[in-house]
C-alpha cells in the first residue's frame, strides 16, 4: 500500500503539472520534459499496482459470498 501512496502522489504531481504548465512559473524546479519522462517512467509501475489492488480488492469482496455458499451446502 505504501509504494501505491507513492506512486499516486508522483503520477499526480507530474499529471498537474503537465496538465497546467504555467505552474511551472511559479514552482520551476522541473522542465516540462523532465515532468512528461517521469510521468511515463512510472506510468507502468502505477498501472500494475492499480491492478494488483483491483485484484485482490475483488477477491475480498467476492471470498466472503463464497465462503457462505460453500459452508450452506451439507
Amino acid at each position: 500500500m505504501f509504494i501505491a501512496v507513492i506512486l499516486i502522489l508522483i503520477m499526480s504531481f507530474t499529471g498537474t503539472f503537465m496538465k497546467f504548465p504555467f505552474l511551472l512559473a511559479y514552482f520551476g524546479l522541473f522542465t516540462i520534459a523532465q515532468l512528461t519522462q517521469w510521468h511515463s517512467l512510472f506510468s507502468p509501475y502505477f498501472a500494475l499496482t492499480i491492478l494488483i489492488m483491483l485484484v485482490t480488492g475483488v477477491f475480498m469482496y467476492l471470498y466472503p459470498i463464497l465462503k457462505k455458499e460453500d459452508s450452506s451446502k451439507p
